[in-house]
């Protein structure tokens, strides 16, 4: 792997980081709903819920 391509992956974890311990998440403008976050398996660690999705290459703030 080059050192690009480590430094990409470096800050893509730390945004991930720190998308995941953002309180309150929102998308245009709207909050996202994390309460539907599915409960963990007895003796696992807790699930986390991450929006993975596409924003389209034009979409400004305002939309």
């Amino acid at each position: 792997m080059s050192k690009s391509q480590q430094d990409d992956r470096k800050m893509m974890l730390l945004l991930m980081i720190k998308i995941l311990e953002m309180k309150e998440q929102k998308l245009y403008h709207k909050v996202i709903d994390t309460s539907q976050i599915p409960q963990p398996l007895k003796g696992n660690e807790p699930s986390k819920k991450v929006f993975v999705g596409v924003l389209k290459p034009n979409s400004s703030e305002k939309q």
